[in-house]
C-alpha cells in the first residue's frame, strides 16, 4: 500500500523511497535494483545464452555502482522454452555471482514459449555512504566517465551487417565492470552518478535534462583500446549498454574519483564539464566528432 510516495515493510517498519531519484533504491544502509531483458530483443546473433545471463546481472550490478552500493547478493526468475536454455543461463548467472562476488539467493524457472523468453535479475548491494543521485543539486560540475565505451556501437555493427569486425572481438559481448566500481561515487560524496545502458549521448541528455544544466563534452569517449580503429567517436556517441558511469563531482571529489579509479585499475578521465541552463537537456560538443 502506498503512503505519500513511500512504501512501508510491515515487518520491519522501514519505509522504502520509491526512488525515482536513484539508479537503484537506496534504503537504510542497502541498495536494492531490479532489471531485465527479453530474450528476443537482446539475445544477438551467435551470442551464447550464459553470456546472455550473465550481462542481466552486470546491468543489475551497474545500478548499484551508480549509486555507490557494494553488490551483496543477487538472483533471478527466468522463461525459457528448454532445459537446456535453463541450465545455460543458470551457468552464465552463476560464474558472473562469483566475479561480481555476490550471494546467489532464491531464483525461479518458468516454461516460456518459443521466442518468448526472458530473464528478470534482482541484485543488492551496501552503502558506502549517503547514495549517489542521478540528478545534481544546482552547482557546477566537472564530468568524468569511468569505464570505456563503444561495446554497444560494435554491436550495432554486428546487428547491421557491416564489415570491419574482427571476430576475437565478439568476447567483448561479455560485459565486465569492475567489481569495485562502486568505490568511486560510494566513497567520494560525488554530485550525481548514472550508468550507460541507454546509449551514451541519450544518457547524458537524460543527466542534462534533469538537473537542468547544459553539459559540455571537452573529450570524445574514452574507448576500450581494442575497439581503436574500428569505433569512431561519432559512432561511440550512440552506444548503448556500455555500463560505464557518467559521475558529476566538484573539488576534492574529483581527485578522489580519479585517485580510487586508478587505485582499482579503473580506466577513468575528465570529459567535460557543466553549466546552469534554463531548459537544461543541453550537451555540447566541443571536440571533432569524427
Amino acid at each position: 500500500m502506498s503512503e505519500s510516495g513511500y512504501y512501508r515493510s510491515v515487518e520491519r517498519g522501514v519505509r522504502l523511497p520509491a526512488c525515482p531519484g536513484y539508479e537503484a533504491c537506496p534504503a537504510g544502509e542497502h541498495a536494492y535494483n531490479i532489471d531485465g531483458y527479453s530474450m528476443a530483443e537482446s539475445l544477438l546473433p551467435g551470442m551464447p545464452v550464459p553470456v546472455w545471463s550473465w550481462r542481466a546481472l552486470t546491468a543489475c550490478i551497474s545500478d548499484l555502482a551508480a549509486v555507490g552500493a557494494a553488490p551483496v547478493a543477487a538472483g533471478y526468475s527466468i522463461g525459457v522454452s528448454s532445459v537446456e536454455q535453463a541450465w545455460q543461463a543458470w551457468y552464465g548467472f552463476t560464474m558472473a555471482s562469483r566475479y561480481y562476488g555476490v550471494e546467489t539467493l532464491k531464483s525461479d524457472t518458468n516454461r516460456s514459449a518459443r521466442g518468448g523468453e526472458w530473464i528478470d535479475v534482482y541484485c543488492t548491494g551496501r552503502l558506502a555512504g549517503s547514495p549517489a543521485p542521478n540528478t545534481p543539486p544546482p552547482g557546477r560540475y566537472t564530468v568524468i566517465q569511468a569505464g570505456y565505451a563503444g561495446y554497444g556501437a560494435l554491436e550495432r555493427r554486428l546487428l547491421e551487417k557491416r564489415g570491419g569486425v574482427p571476430a576475437t572481438l565478439r568476447l567483448l559481448e561479455k560485459r565486465k565492470i569492475s567489481p569495485d566500481l562502486w568505490r568511486l561515487t560510494g566513497e567520494c560524496g560525488v554530485a550525481a552518478a548514472v550508468d550507460n545502458s541507454d546509449g551514451y549521448l541519450y544518457t547524458l541528455e537524460t543527466l542534462a535534462r534533469r538537473g537542468r544544466i547544459t553539459i559540455i563534452l571537452e573529450e570524445p569517449p574514452l574507448l576500450d583500446p581494442r575497439l581503436e580503429g574500428i569505433i569512431e567517436a561519432g559512432e561511440a556517441l550512440g552506444s548503448w549498454e556500455d555500463y560505464n558511469l557518467f559521475i558529476l563531482a566538484s573539488g576534492e571529489s574529483v581527485e578522489c574519483v580519479l585517485g580510487e579509479a586508478s587505485r582499482h585499475g579503473i580506466p577513468a578521465r575528465i570529459i567535460g564539464k557543466t553549466a546552469p541552463s534554463r531548459r537544461g537537456g543541453l550537451v555540447r560538443l566541443l571536440f571533432e566528432k569524427f
